[in-house]
Parts: C-alpha cells; sequence; structure tokens
C-alpha cells in the first residue's frame, strides 16, 4: 500500500514554495512595513533643532547664476561658507558634494585654507564601478588631496535605499568604514550591528531647518 500520494508531493511543494516566498519576499516587506509603523507611532515630538540642511536649490541657482555663471560654483563660494558657518559656531561642517576635479589653483586654495580654518569640515566622496581593458573593480572617486591635507575628513555619501525607494538604513560599506553620516554622528564603524542600523525618523518631511545656499 503506498501511504505517500499525490497530495503528499503537492503538499511538500507547497510548503518549499511558501517557506521560499515568506524568506526572499514577505519578510523584507514586512520588515519594511513594521519599520515604517514604528517610525510612524513613535517620532520624536521634536527635533534637538541642531541639524541645519544649507540646500543648494533653485532659489541658490536664482541668486547666484547672474554673479559667478552655473554650477560648477567657484569654490570661494564654499569657502566663504564655511568661514560663516564656523563663525556661527557649527560643530561640523558637512557638505554633501564631491570636490574630486580642480578648479583654478588660487580658488582651490581659498577653499582649503577656508577648511583648515574651520577643522571640522568633511568632505563627500563616492563610489563607482569600472570595467575596462586595463582595470575593473570599485573605485573611489575623493576630493582633491589638497583639502584633505588642510584637514578635511571624507565619508562616503552614499545610502542604503530599499526597492521602494524609501531609505531605512544607516549605509555600511565594510571595505570603506567612513560615510558622511558616521562621521557626522561620530559613530565608530565597529559599534554599528544590524539593529542599530535601522534609521529613527525624527519627524514628517522637512522636520530639520532648512536654509537656501
Amino acid at each position: 500500500m503506498n501511504l505517500v500520494g499525490k497530495q503528499f508531493y503537492v503538499a511538500l511543494l507547497s510548503s518549499i514554495v511558501g517557506a521560499i516566498l515568506t524568506i526572499f519576499i514577505l519578510n523584507a516587506a514586512l520588515q519594511r512595513i513594521s519599520i515604517d509603523v514604528l517610525n510612524y507611532f513613535l517620532a520624536s515630538e521634536k527635533t534637538s533643532g541642531e541639524i541645519v540642511v544649507v540646500g543648494i536649490d533653485d532659489s541658490s541657482f536664482s541668486a547666484l547664476d547672474e554673479s559667478v555663471g552655473r554650477w560648477p560654483w567657484p569654490r570661494w563660494i564654499h569657502g566663504d561658507l564655511v568661514d560663516i558657518l564656523d563663525q556661527y559656531g557649527a560643530s561640523q561642517i558637512i557638505f554633501d558634494v564631491i570636490f574630486s576635479e580642480t578648479s583654478e589653483e588660487e580658488m582651490d586654495l581659498y577653499f582649503a585654507e577656508a577648511i583648515g580654518r574651520a577643522q571640522r569640515v568633511i568632505l563627500a566622496s563616492d563610489l563607482s564601478e569600472v570595467q575596462s581593458d586595463y582595470i575593473s573593480g570599485i573605485i573611489e572617486s575623493r576630493p582633491l588631496p589638497l583639502f584633505e591635507e588642510y584637514g578635511a575628513e571624507v565619508g562616503l555619501a552614499g545610502v542604503d535605499m530599499d526597492s521602494d525607494r524609501v531609505i531605512r538604513y544607516h549605509p555600511y560599506y565594510q571595505d570603506y568604514p567612513n560615510t558622511l553620516s558616521s562621521l557626522g554622528s561620530k559613530i565608530e564603524i565597529g559599534e554599528i550591528i544590524p539593529q542599530s542600523r535601522i534609521l529613527r525618523y525624527a519627524g514628517p518631511d522637512h522636520t530639520f531647518p532648512y536654509l537656501s545656499y
């Protein structure tokens, strides 16, 4: 008597398919939902007020394009911004801009000297994949060495974005320990464990104080 019939194999196959869907699809979706729900119900009622986003936006371009031309702007503008923020007592000045190309030598030096005066400037870098006949792999685009010589720290500006284009996790790159967020929050990369990588949003969009450049 055959105790194992077609129903058994159908049930077994259904269980395997269900397990695969749960592990690779449903778990990820449920985790995203749980993070979003927690952020919605447990969002801070007020922010610290210690972070100001200085935006390079349409208003900035409208105000500066006539006098300095189109992007990229002369680096004396960034140098003056560093000096102003330094005078206002900013604890850290973080640029989400990659200054990897040279400009006028005098302007590069002007920006570098402002970085040197402040001594708490963090500049962005980025990763790109290179495939050619001579080289292949991941390349980090860093700011000009001059800026680092004057004291700028450098961190990756990349983020870990989920499939729905929402950022829920602190970025982590095993071979590149410094990111803008880790340097900005003074987190030691060794302290970052999977659970602590989940971001807790302080509030709705545009919660942080915001200024145009």
